[in-house]
């Protein structure tokens, strides 16, 4: 990100300083464990650490997936446990 305004925007807005606004809200968070853009360390995790301390009270409300191979783009299996998760099943 080079652009100063779109670089504030995101800071302004980044998930680990909202995540206690969201629950109880249902919420599943999925990452493809080889995405070059969101690296499973670097944002996979300290965000969904951030929602499982917000969602601490919130008992099932929050899921997180990880999907061996899966890069930055949705995968056949990651796109079919967002539906799941969206149904209810």
């Amino acid at each position: 990100m080079r652009a100063p305004e779109l670089r504030a925007f995101l800071e302004a807005h980044r998930p680990l300083t909202h995540a206690w606004r969201a629950a109880p809200t249902p919420l599943l968070i999925a990452s493809g464990e080889e995405d070059p853009v969101f690296s499973l360390v670097a944002h996979h995790q300290p965000t969904a650490a951030a929602y499982r301390e917000a969602y601490a009270d919130a008992t099932g409300a929050f899921e997180e997936q990880n999907f061996p191979g899966v890069a930055h783009y949705t995968s056949v299996g990651l796109r079919d446990a967002a539906l799941a998760f969206l149904l209810g099943k």
